[in-house]
């Protein structure tokens, strides 16, 4: 098989009808991501061409996803925080303000506040208030008092900052109220208020001035909301968990999920949606502005019901298209349609292939939620790298792995001694090792001299088997619902590529 051209769209076979509706001559359009695999966001068409990363040595890849308004109002800054999901409670990684040619705005600013809301201003102004607490949290709430500090982005300066002696939980302050024309916000604060009953009227205005008045139960009331009423990060559970929506304008509804069916309401003609090679229960999407296309987001459901993070992916209307771009939270700011106030122009050129490499192909199969047989191969750390060893003979070692990462496990876990499992295929005419390791890390692949590898490139996808096919054209890589085919010629042409 060749590779026709710069990515083989999976062409899915439409068992139930014809197209929906002939593609026009147009460009696909462009949408972005946060990428779990690289870092930083990547911005490209629909089809990823024209793709670019910025911000890559600002947001680091392995979060869960991001959180925040994202976009500003004249598309000249984005703006996000890290968050990891962990076991059960989420937890902040970082504060990244940047502009569209990847770059920090203020420096040592976003590096030192751990920001918990943070908010446009929605009359059009590049105003942004960020609440938080100075140095790094862990999600929840340290020793250190909360800070309010409204930023003038355009003017790369913190215009005012205002820290008190005490700490707001999310229930305990009311949404902020925008006076733009007054040159000042508002909002009210409740610190401890089922204890102390406290309450007061915060002011700051664009000048640097903050007022701190205090108030009545009733005002603070007048104009609270109940958070525990909003819509959680996943912007809408119950459809989610359903697997139903309908397009903005009503022409097209998605339902199902083994098989998920695209109708087109007008003409009632169908065709069936790929599957996620990792999605399993949750369903979300979000078409492009004209309906030619959908950015698609699949998850499993996480102990207590909600759902975990999505598998991100984009399609068209005769699914014709079918992508994965990775994992994330759900929606934006993790990935989303570019917005129309952002100009592709301000972004750095992008190349004609996906920054991020794309299977040729994909293959579908019996859904499995782990590896089928017991690992018996082992990756231990030691002082000069890791190590491929089996468990029957432990001191024998298989392959030398250098990286500068640092172990995928802590001296206090149980298989310390031995080491994680690892699934691994090995191709000895390219001299490519690619691992796997089961804790929801990427494939990675390795380039081997003398039984010392060095990692070259990362794969967005599981191998809970791992193949090089006999004549050494092909990487298999097996997910929760199928196989990802990857070209070898393009592992090693995506691996040479500078980054």
């Amino acid at each position: 098989m060749t590779r026709i051209t710069a990515i083989l769209l999976i062409i899915v076979t439409l068992g139930i009808a014809a197209p929906l509706q002939a593609q026009s001559d147009s460009q696909p359009p462009y949408l972005y991501y946060y990428s779990r695999l690289l870092g930083g966001l990547i911005i490209e068409r629909a089809d990823g061409t024209d793709s670019r990363q910025i911000a890559a040595d600002i947001i680091p890849p392995n979060m869960s996803g991001l959180a925040g308004p994202g976009w500003s109002p004249s598309g000249k800054y984005f703006v996000a925080s890290g968050v990891d999901l962990g076991d059960y409670n989420p937890s902040i990684q970082g504060t990244y303000l940047i502009d569209t040619q990847g770059h920090r705005v203020i420096d040592n600013f976003d590096r030192n506040i751990t920001a918990y809301q943070m908010e446009w201003s929605p009359t059009g102004e590049d105003w942004l208030l960020v609440t938080g607490v100075r140095g790094r949290g862990k999600g929840g709430l340290g020793d250190e008092p909360f800070g309010f500090w409204l930023v003038d982005v355009k003017a790369k300066t913190i215009a005012a900052e205002y820290v008190g002696n005490f700490y707001v939980q999310p229930n305990e302050s009311t949404p902020i109220i925008w006076e733009t024309q007054l040159k000042q916000i508002r909002f009210y604060i409740a610190p401890e208020a089922f204890s102390r009953g406290q309450y007061f009227l915060i002011t700051i205005k664009f000048d640097g001035t903050v007022l701190k008045q205090p108030t009545t139960r009733a005002e603070f009331e007048a104009n609270y909301i109940d958070p525990s009423g909003q819509i959680d990060d996943s912007g809408h559970e119950n459809e989610i968990s359903e697997g139903h929506a309908v397009s903005p304008s009503g022409r097209y509804e998605v339902s199902g999920k083994y098989p998920t069916l695209l109708h087109e309401l007008k003409t009632g003609l169908s065709v069936e949606l790929p599957t996620h090679t990792q999605g399993t229960v949750c369903r979300s999407y979000d078409w492009s502005a004209d309906e030619r296309y959908i950015i698609t987001l699949d998850g499993t459901t996480r102990a207590g019901g909600s759902c975990g993070w999505a598998v991100v992916g984009v399609t068209d209307q005769n699914a014709a298209l079918w992508r994965e771009l990775g994992g994330c939270l759900w929606g934006s700011p993790c990935v989303g349609w570019l917005p129309p106030q952002v100009h592709i122009a301000d972004v750095p050129s992008g190349q004609p292939k996906p920054i991020q490499l794309d299977p040729i192909n994909y293959e579908s199969a019996e859904m499995v939620l782990g590896w089928d047989v017991t690992p018996i191969y082992r990756l231990r750390c030691d002082d000069d790298g890791f190590k491929i060893v089996t468990i029957q003979k432990p001191d024998e070692v298989l392959f030398h792995l250098q990286s500068d990462q640092y172990c995928p496990y802590s001296s206090n876990d149980s298989f310390a001694d031995v080491g994680l499992p690892i699934n691994f295929a090995y191709d000895p005419h390219n001299k490519l090792l690619a691992t796997y390791l089961g804790n929801e890390q990427p494939v990675s692949i390795w380039s081997m001299q003398k039984d010392i590898g060095q990692r070259i490139l990362k794969l967005n996808t599981y191998g809970y088997e791992l193949q090089f096919t006999a004549d050494r054209k092909y990487l298999r890589a097996r997910n929760v619902n199928g196989w990802k085919i990857y070209s070898v010629a393009d592992i090693l042409a995506a691996a040479s590529t500078p980054k």
